[in-house]
């Protein structure tokens, strides 16, 4: 199976306002998607940089500029 993990992006911390939520929450994230093995975590497939809402769990693509 393959399994998404989103990890806070260490590069800007700085909270945005959530369009859902409207909270100070969105940070800078980092989601891989991994193929797994027996529930083992063996190759990433993807990795994209997203914004994520640290409330509601909102998320959208962090684009150029």
């Amino acid at each position: 199976g393959c399994q998404t993990k989103i990890k806070p992006d260490g590069t800007e911390q700085v909270a945005h306002i959530c369009p859902r939520c409207n909270n100070a929450s969105v940070i800078a994230a980092k989601k891989k998607t991994w193929f797994e093995l027996f529930f083992v975590p063996v190759v990433p497939l993807s990795s994209k940089h997203v914004w994520v809402c640290t409330i509601c769990q909102w998320r959208t693509p962090s684009g150029p500029g």
